[in-house]
């Protein structure tokens, strides 16, 4: 693994994800606190990847040396001054249904072909190592925030339920029925589409203090920088947001907004119905609206500067572009779809070989299915 596996961040990741993952990351494997026989193996790792890192000069070497571009310049993580220091999972995954979370060097994922087969929620190491089944049954919008993961059950009318990652104390937390499930330090945000309303509550972690925070019908929820930001179905599927505690309420844009909607570094990606299913982006204000592609664009994931998308209405090609709209790249002829991206790997449900999982690289160099 390279460093930004170690570490378990993006390419592109600021000073303060390199110090938070490190900070964790040392906790967690430093040998004073960890008794395991590869701890201190494992610490030393994390602890060679942090030092490079750290300093711009090394990280900059570095990148070259693993052939790194830099990124766009409007792209900037610290145009997000307020974001949350513990997230489950990114919001392209969650858009993506979230069948996939990472942790640790940890993939956690759910393994089945299509909503009509028995599912199991799983987890395994990044090389493809020490796979276990942790649950029978179908796990979706996974998030992981230290020991648990979070998520809905397909099964059981897609109630909240969390369970450890090692596969123990599994708990229910609500009877919503939930979609769009995130997960943020001590609260978990959702839509609930109990009585068809699609309102966003949250709930803390362990189960209490649920809250309604609107009254609008929503879809597409995603948390950036303290504020909320989803699609107002009453309000023609244009963007709204609003601060995390439900205050603030103002809509951005009057806009269709389909196929996953991304917010990062003060714009959001998102696939615009005013423009016919184009690959689009505005600034959080509302300002600075701007076609990025022509291409017809389904379930977009924008990370470390790149948006990642399926180029059609239904199950196609994967492609990449830069956020600025340069360098269109396609990275495969699978009929993919629910695309994920951890680290220097994409993975996403192969409708050309029974909805087999696949990972391959950002790139679309080594192209496999892992399981």
């Amino acid at each position: 693994m390279n460093y930004y596996e170690i570490l378990n961040i993006s390419q592109y990741a600021s000073t303060d994800e390199v110090n938070r993952a490190f900070r964790s990351l040392a906790k967690k494997y430093h040998p004073d606190f960890n008794k395991n026989y590869d701890a201190k193996d494992k610490f030393m790792s994390v602890y060679r990847a942090y030092s490079v890192l750290k300093r711009p000069e090394k990280r900059k070497s570095y990148d070259e040396s693993i052939n790194i571009k830099p990124q766009p310049k409007d792209y900037s993580h610290e145009e997000e001054k307020e974001s949350f220091e513990f997230s489950g999972n990114t919001e392209g995954n969650i858009c993506s249904n979230g069948y996939f979370a990472f942790k640790d060097g940890w993939l956690y994922y759910n393994n089945f072909s299509g909503f009509w087969s028995s599912g199991e929620l799983c987890k395994m190491r990044l090389d493809g190592t020490g796979r276990q089944t942790l649950f029978n049954g179908k796990c979706l919008n996974l998030n992981v925030i230290g020991d648990w993961i979070y998520y809905y059950s397909y099964d059981d009318k897609g109630h909240l339920y969390k369970i450890r990652t090692d596969g123990t104390g599994r708990q229910k937390l609500n009877d919503d029925s939930n979609y769009f499930v995130h997960a943020a330090e001590n609260w978990i945000y959702y839509i609930n589409c109990n009585e068809k309303k699609n309102n966003i509550y949250r709930i803390r972690t362990d189960g209490t203090e649920r809250q309604k925070l609107n009254d609008d019908e929503c879809r597409h929820l995603n948390l950036s920088g303290g504020w909320i930001y989803y699609e107002n179905l009453k309000d023609g599927y244009s963007f709204y947001k609003m601060r995390t505690d439900g205050t603030e309420r103002q809509k951005i844009i009057n806009d269709q907004c389909y196929g996953g909607v991304n917010v990062t570094g003060g714009w959001i990606y998102y696939v615009s119905g005013n423009s016919g299913s184009r690959l689009c982006k505005v600034k959080t204000d509302g300002t600075g609206f701007r076609k990025i592609c022509d291409s017809e664009v389904n379930r977009i994931n924008v990370v470390g500067g790149w948006i990642y998308y399926v180029d059609d209405i239904f199950h196609s090609r994967i492609f990449r572009i830069r956020t600025d709209g340069t360098e269109k790249q396609k990275l495969c002829d699978d009929n993919a779809f629910e695309v994920h991206v951890a680290g220097d790997w994409i993975y996403y449900m192969n409708y050309s070989d029974n909805q087999a999982l696949y990972k391959m690289r950002t790139d679309g160099t080594q192209r496999q299915r892992f399981i």
